[in-house]
């Protein structure tokens, strides 16, 4: 059986759609190592259908100018977890979370070296 052609294979949501197919499930991927490689997936209704990708898209707000972004950037790609926001809102939640990593691992740093060795950092 031969898959259903839908038309859409030039459209900017196909391509999103690829692309989280691939940084998901393609060791290969230049992105694999922040999203396979920590377990992220695609949920199967969108993982086996780019028109049920498309369908939730249309119906929550997509518009060129926007990318998907996961609420929760540990759970995976799926209806609940994901909505649109701006590239320049994107870049600020990834710098947030790069800040907030710097700032985890500090404080279990400071934890570390108080406990083992009695420095206090007050």
């Amino acid at each position: 059986m031969r898959p259903i052609k839908h038309g859409f294979t030039k459209h900017k949501l196909y391509k999103c759609w690829i692309n989280i197919k691939q940084r998901c499930s393609n060791k290969n991927h230049t992105s694999y190592t922040y999203y396979g490689l920590k377990g992220i997936k695609v949920c199967p209704e969108w993982n086996n259908s780019f028109i049920n990708f498309y369908e939730w898209a249309m119906n929550n707000g997509w518009l060129d100018n926007l990318t998907i972004d996961r609420k929760d950037s540990s759970k995976d790609y799926n209806p609940e977890n994901c909505h649109w926001i701006t590239k320049s809102e994107n870049s600020r939640k990834a710098a947030l979370s790069i800040e907030l990593g710097k700032v985890h691992w500090k404080f279990w740093r400071k934890k570390i070296l108080t406990n083992q060795y009695g420095i206090d950092f007050g």
